[in-house]
This record gives C-alpha cells, structure tokens and sequence, in this order.
C-alpha cells in the first residue's frame, strides 16, 4: 500500500563505493558518527477489554490540561494505527533533552491518575538516541500528522558513515520537492546496523505530490535500486499521530 512512500526512503540509503577501496572506505565511514539530538522512547499499549477508544481520549484529554503546567521539556504524542476499524493497540511516544527522569515522571503521572485502569503498556524506559535529517517548522492542516515507520538495518559493509555521503544530494532532492514532510533517523539502542526511519507528512494529498513529482522520476527508479543493494527494512507500519504535549 506505501510502496510509494517506500522509494522515496530508499535515497536514504547509502550508496555503493568503489570495488578497488570498498574495505577501506567501511572501515573510516564506521567512525563517523550522527549528531544525535534528542531521546526517544516508545511504549505499546493495548487498551482493557473493558474500555473503549472513546474512554482513552477523555482520559488524555483530562490529563493533558493538567501536565501542561509542567515544563519538563518533554514532547508526547499517540500513535494509533492507520486504517483499522476498531482500534485496541497503540503507541505513546515520547521525546526527550536526553532526560530519563523526566520521562520516568510521566510515567508515574500517568499511573497516578489511573491509566492502568483503562490501558496497558510496556513502559521500559531505552531512551533511543535520534535526530531529524529533514526538520521543518511546519503547520498541520489538520488534528494528527501522517507517520510511516520502517525497521532497517544496513547490509554488511554499510554504516552511517557511508549513508552521510548520500544525505546532501538527497536533502537538495527533498527540499526541491517543497512537501509539507519531516524525517527522523532513531538508532537502534542495541545495534549501530539497526535504525527506523520515521516519516511525518503533514499533507492530506501528499501520496498525490510524491506520485507527480517524485516517483516517476529517473531519480527515483535510481535510488530504488540503490535502495535494494545496499539497505533492508523489515517492516513499514503506518499511523496516524495526535500530539498531547
């Protein structure tokens, strides 16, 4: 279904160095590293049996007037499936100024007014180290923000280093486009080769835009191919993102 959205991730990806150099050029692209700027954390939730989506919403709308008046720095959304009926799982997530504590606080907030009444979670605490490659200020047009998620790893030989090589041309491509859109590299918190890419659209028609302007383009037919040599992604899960905090 996001087979679009999909090629336009596959630029990415880094690409393929010369066979002469290609062991010398993995070993010094391994010592670059990416200038993280924030933590992230995610909790799966699954809603009680005995409550509803409409019982989760009045419980966030009655908590989020109160904890606004805290400022801890934290910013906190709700991930919900996109395009399923009847909805029982979802995910909060949670960023943060590289502050444990302060989501440790939230958690214990949440408790605090009951929301292991209404939902379960596994709040295990990582503290993933991110960064936006594409960061906008932008406006939302409407009450959530359009989010894909892909697990990835790099194939053997490829690491950040080699994929920084790429990101100039692909940031000239992406700003070329002029979409309203955002993108977050999280690295894995147990392996450099694992990271998810996190794209946020912020347009109702975007898949429209990326289909005229992107897709069938030789850049595009390019950057898949570089995609499927040099890169995997286990899964893509799409959501719709409704900020709290």
């Amino acid at each position: 279904m996001f087979k679009n959205i999909y090629i336009l991730i596959s630029f990415f990806i880094i690409t393929s160095c010369g066979d002469s150099s290609t062991e010398t050029n993995s070993s010094l692209s391994a010592l670059i590293q990416p200038e993280f700027t924030y933590s992230q954390d995610f909790f799966d939730c699954s809603i009680n049996s005995e409550y509803s989506l409409i019982n989760l919403e009045s419980f966030f709308s009655s908590f989020v007037d109160g904890y606004k008046k805290k400022d801890n720095g934290l910013k906190v959304s709700v991930l919900f499936p996109d395009k399923v009926d009847v909805i029982k799982k979802f995910i909060i997530s949670v960023i943060s100024d590289n502050n444990p504590q302060a989501v440790s606080s939230f958690v214990e907030d949440l408790a605090a007014k009951g929301f292991s009444d209404i939902a379960s979670c596994s709040f295990s605490i990582y503290q993933m180290k991110g960064f936006d490659i594409v960061a906008k200020k932008i406006k939302p047009i409407s009450d959530y923000v359009f989010i894909e998620m892909l697990r990835c790893k790099y194939n053997e030989g490829y690491n950040f280093g080699t994929f920084k090589i790429s990101i100039e041309r692909f940031l000239n491509q992406i700003n070329a486009l002029d979409i309203p859109y955002t993108l977050s590299y999280i690295k894995n918190k147990d392996s450099d080769n694992d990271f998810l890419w996190i794209n946020s659209f912020y347009g109702i028609n975007f898949k429209d835009q990326l289909s005229n302007n992107w897709i069938k383009s030789k850049d595009s037919i390019e950057i898949q191919d570089e995609f499927n040599s040099n890169s995997s992604c286990i899964d893509s899960k799409s959501y719709k993102s409704y900020q709290l905090i």
